[in-house]
């Protein structure tokens, strides 16, 4: 007599079944599913290039959460990112904004570094935008798929 003589075919069945989806589950890397999100920045109702536009999770608390991040190009639109992966989670996220120029008021473009420490830096937005408290603009909401964001009018 052999132990599968013994054992019903749909047991074995079942139990290769489970142990399939324990072995899919385990091949998942935690990350929640990105959503393209794509928008445009008007400043006085003319493209503002060189905007760093950030979107953080409503109530997200400051050490654990990771903000999406884009910046502006020179018509204005800009693309979302989270870490290395481009999107966003879905849900509901406050948006803020900061335009940093040096003292002149040339654009500083948002990731670039001056060696110069006698070079000045201001957010040309004068910190409206930058606040997420009160950040100046409607919260916005991030669905499963492409969102395509309303353009956000800056004064």
């Amino acid at each position: 007599m052999h132990l599968f003589d013994t054992v019903c075919p749909r047991s074995i069945t079942k139990a290769l079944l489970f142990i399939s989806a324990l072995v899919l589950a385990g091949c998942s890397d935690g990350k929640p599913a990105m959503n393209p999100v794509r928008g445009k920045v008007l400043y006085k109702e003319a493209p503002a290039g060189g905007v760093l536009v950030t979107l953080t999770r409503v109530g997200a608390d400051d050490i654990k959460s990771q903000a999406s991040t884009g910046s502006t190009d020179d018509e204005g639109a800009f693309n979302i990112s989270t870490g290395q992966d481009e999107g966003a989670p879905e849900g509901d996220y406050v948006v803020t904004f900061i335009w940093m120029q040096d003292a002149s008021g040339k654009t500083k473009k948002p990731g670039t570094i001056s060696m110069s420490s006698d070079t000045a830096t201001v957010d040309k937005l004068k910190g409206r935008y930058s606040n997420r408290k009160q950040p100046g603009v409607p919260n916005v909401t991030i669905k499963k798929g492409v969102n395509q964001l309303e353009p956000f009018h800056l004064q």
